[in-house]
């Protein structure tokens, strides 16, 4: 028997999960764009986690951990622009979503990263781990993209 709260909890997480799917897809749509090819979507590494996106370009594989901050409403003038009264800083500012990876996530996220490489054998690749923040509009749009390098 599922309880009211725990049918409300069940559909934010499916809900939280399509919004991931979105943003994943847009995230790779840029990623494409700056020249990486997306190798692999939503990669699961036993118990130690999962890879956004694995993407390469040249002798590089990209791990990327996507994070994303929606906002409801229309930030796109009648062009498909992004309306000049939405300022990215003071949206970073209020929050940002790398905000959302602390220590133990990065460390999940190396150790993944590593786990696939020695599982494929592509230890001769350079490999980079990155986050992608982005904000998305309530329509599903990518208002905008910031690729950080993890260290």
């Amino acid at each position: 028997m599922i309880l009211a709260n725990e049918d409300s909890f069940l559909g934010q997480r499916r809900n939280n999960r399509r919004k991931g799917n979105v943003a994943e897809s847009a995230v790779a749509s840029y990623l494409r764009t700056q020249g990486l090819s997306i190798l692999e979507r939503n990669v699961y590494i036993s118990k130690l986690g999962e890879i956004d996106l694995i993407a390469n370009r040249g002798n590089s594989l990209y791990f990327v951990e996507v994070k994303s901050h929606w906002y409801e409403g229309s930030y796109f003038n009648t062009q498909n622009e992004l309306s000049p009264i939405l300022d990215i800083n003071k949206c970073w500012s209020i929050f940002h979503p790398l905000e959302r990876i602390g220590s133990r996530k990065r460390s999940y996220i190396f150790k993944t990263a590593e786990a696939y490489i020695f599982k494929h054998k592509l230890e001769h690749y350079n490999c980079i781990l990155l986050v992608a923040c982005c904000l998305m509009s309530d329509q599903g749009k990518l208002i905008y993209c910031e690729i950080i390098e993890l260290s």
